[in-house]
């Protein structure tokens, strides 16, 4: 984040992930927009979007369907994109990136991939005087930490543990609760914010620490997680019972913690559901908390493993383990809206997102449909099409790979 701060805007490179081999999950891309777009707090430019096969000495992944590097432009520009450029314009003849595919083939052939950016050339002057002076308004915001990232690639702690995939577990629930996320740092202003998601938040100083006390004090909900507070500014442990600053807020001291290695464990919730748990396990003892899950395995059974406690007119959920089950983040991340009295949307259906910007206290709906399929997806309301100035159903149909975006009548 300092290194943004001499510059008048922020880019990235946009290239989605090779390893899942399925673009449906596009998560990973909403995150890094919103990354950007809070590096200045402003809206940003996509510096490159892959327009085919990435590839150095060998390809990376399957060739995309063209038609998705039309949605993936309105994801940026859902997100708070004012610009895109695409890599690249025709395939290189030499160098490192020979391999790597580009609008052109090497013989200047305009194929689908051609068709794709003329369609958006013809599309975006259409709604340029819609977006124009619009810019993403959230009240929900994904705290991340330089400092913890780093120091967590020093020492992992435990051998699946990811930091990245840790603080994207909670923001895709958000997302997929229709919910604008902003991506902060810890120098900057919390209090615009009414949730803010806080994973693994390792290392805390005193201006930290106090900065979040504020936030919740003042009425905001704050979810911790696992591997917070443990140390400070310096790479130290803290000498104070963990989890250190964020004790306080948590209402609940961690005199013990489990690494997962290789080992099963569970988590059941007070209404008797249980959820697997993973990768690490913080024994909490509540001192003014209430216990939401207890584990299920070994000699802690029966003892917290997720809090909730009340600090001042705010809220803080300690989540002291790591699930592979979306539902398990939906439902947290539901209910820390609720207590911030935010309205969770309806659940999207797989492979489709809905992004919105605001003009004027007006909203802009994005409809993205990542998927080869045509999906139905509920929108609560009658809306218009910005393409064609008709107006669409409340159950909104999107054909595969399709963008809509809609508006107020």
């Amino acid at each position: 984040s300092k290194l943004f701060a001499p510059l008048t805007f922020a880019a990235w490179d946009h290239y989605p992930p090779y390893a899942s081999q399925t673009f449906a999950d596009y998560f990973s891309g909403d995150i890094g927009n919103d990354l950007t777009r809070g590096e200045k707090q402003r809206n940003f430019m996509v510096m490159e979007q892959m327009m085919g096969i990435g590839a150095w000495d060998k390809y990376f992944s399957m060739n995309p369907d063209p038609p998705l590097f039309r949605t993936w432009s309105y994801q940026a520009i859902a997100h708070g994109a004012d610009a895109i450029n695409y890599y690249r314009w025709r395939q290189n003849w030499f160098g490192t990136e020979q391999l790597t595919i580009g609008v052109l083939n090497w013989d200047s052939y305009a194929g689908e991939r051609y068709k794709v950016v003329s369609q958006l050339g013809k599309e975006l002057p259409a709604i340029t005087k819609l977006l124009q002076g619009s810019s993403v308004v959230s009240e929900v915001a994904l705290l991340f930490s330089p400092d913890s990232r780093w120091s967590f690639r020093v020492q992992q702690h435990t051998s699946k543990f990811s930091y990245d995939a840790l603080a994207l577990d909670y923001y895709k629930a958000l997302r997929q609760l229709r919910t604008n996320v902003d991506v902060i740092f810890p120098q900057q202003d919390f209090s615009r914010y009414k949730v803010i998601v806080a994973p693994a938040l390792l290392i805390v100083d005193k201006q930290l620490g106090a900065k979040l006390d504020d936030f919740v004090k003042n009425g905001g909900t704050l979810v911790l997680t696992f591997l917070s507070g443990y140390k400070d500014e310096k790479n130290w442990d803290t000498q104070t019972t963990l989890p250190g600053l964020l004790k306080p807020l948590a209402g609940a001291a961690i005199h013990d913690f489990d690494p997962q290695i290789e080992q099963k464990q569970e988590i059941v919730m007070s209404d008797g559901t249980h959820y697997p748990a993973e990768v690490w396990y913080d024994i909490l003892t509540p001192d003014t908390a209430e216990t939401l899950a207890t584990y299920t395995n070994r000699y802690y059974k029966g003892q917290a493993a997720i809090t909730k406690n009340h600090f001042g007119k705010g809220t803080t959920y300690y989540v002291g383990t790591k699930t592979s089950s979306e539902q398990f983040y939906q439902r947290i991340m539901s209910a820390a809206l609720a207590d911030a009295g935010i309205k969770p949307g309806e659940l999207v259906p797989y492979g489709v997102q809905v992004a919105s910007r605001e003009k004027a206290g007006k909203k802009i709906y994005f409809v993205l449909n990542y998927e080869d399929k045509t999906k139905t997806v509920p929108m609560g309301g009658k809306l218009v099409n910005a393409f064609t100035g008709k107006e669409e159903s409340e159950n909104v149909e999107i054909g595969p790979y399709d963008v809509k975006v809609l508006t107020a009548p």
